[in-house]
């Protein structure tokens, strides 16, 4: 009797034990579902958020795309814009050709002066000669005019001992006013001063057909009055004349000077060193374009250019 009580009592105690166990683990999952419901609360404001930033997103990415349609439209009415200006560039450099080869026209027929004759001559200016029987030309520059031609200086003295028969250039702005039939008088003084008789008008070529490349080689330019050197990048050239680009302002007022340029790395390396007298100049925020007049033609200038552009190139290489 006493052995069942005592049993019995350690069953009750176990069980007792169980239940305050069993409590603690109620408690234990009262707190964790406390803390779940916490965790829940978190990701449900987590996901509000989410959603929020969404329609925000959303909202975004309509005005973005409002505003590359807008771009879109812009860029479109750019494009006719620019493809009428185009047209309207082409329309102006078709008249500017249309009116060039109408002012070429009338120098031709009128001279530069406008009068076609020797009075538009002036000293200083370049002169070409070819003697009879002979088929390289003689260079001079002309002195003065006289009662029935012109009185030059060549750069070499003549062995003649009678008057021959001549065909004269002289360079005129950027047109060559040419007789063919003058005379050139012997010297009897032995220096390089020649009279040339000349009757009648000249014929009138213009210089300016000669095609014109681009080029960015370097050079160095001298100034023939005071032999300063400067350095510059040529900016293009034909068998007539050159640009280059300088950095110096002494180029601002120099219209009318004449110079030598030596081009460096030139394709025609026997051809390097050009004479020019600049017949403009215009400032480009501190880089200054220049263009010259070269005083005589250079047919091998011309013929690689021409070659160059036969073969599609579009600068001087």
């Amino acid at each position: 009797m006493m052995t069942s009580m005592e049993k019995t009592l350690e069953l009750i105690q176990q069980t007792m034990e169980k239940v305050t166990q069993t409590g603690e683990n109620v408690k234990k999952i009262n707190e964790d579902s406390s803390q779940l419901g916490d965790h829940i609360q978190d990701i449900d404001s987590a996901m509000r958020e989410v959603e929020t930033s969404n329609s925000q997103l959303v909202e975004n990415m309509e005005q973005v795309s409002d505003i590359m349609s807008h771009m879109t439209n812009c860029i479109n009415d750019s494009d006719e814009t620019s493809k009428r200006m185009l047209s309207k560039y082409e329309e102006s450099a078709n008249n500017i050709n249309s009116i060039e080869s109408v002012i070429e026209s009338l120098m031709c027929e009128l001279g530069f002066g406008g009068f076609m004759g020797i009075a538009d001559v002036e000293a200083g200016m370049k002169v070409l000669f070819t003697l009879e029987g002979e088929t390289e030309p003689h260079h001079g520059e002309l002195v003065e005019q006289t009662q029935d031609g012109l009185l030059i200086k060549t750069s070499e003295i003549l062995s003649l001992h009678r008057v021959t028969g001549c065909e004269v250039q002289v360079v005129v702005g950027n047109v060559l006013y040419c007789w063919n039939k003058a005379s050139l008088d012997p010297n009897t003084d032995h220096n390089r001063n020649y009279s040339i008789r000349i009757t009648g008008r000249p014929r009138i070529n213009n210089r300016r057909k000669y095609p014109r490349i681009d080029a960015s080689n370097t050079c160095t330019i001298t100034m023939a009055d005071s032999g300063k050197t400067y350095s510059g990048k040529l900016d293009n050239i034909s068998a007539n004349g050159f640009a280059f680009l300088s950095s110096d302002p002494v180029f601002t007022d120099a219209k009318g000077q004449s110079l030598t340029i030596t081009i460096n790395d030139f394709a025609l390396a026997s051809h390097n060193v050009l004479d020019g007298r600049i017949v403009r100049c215009s400032d480009h925020d501190g880089t200054y374009i220049v263009g010259c007049q070269m005083p005589d033609d250079n047919v091998y200038i011309m013929e690689y250019i021409e070659s160059r552009l036969r073969d599609g190139a579009t600068s001087f290489q």
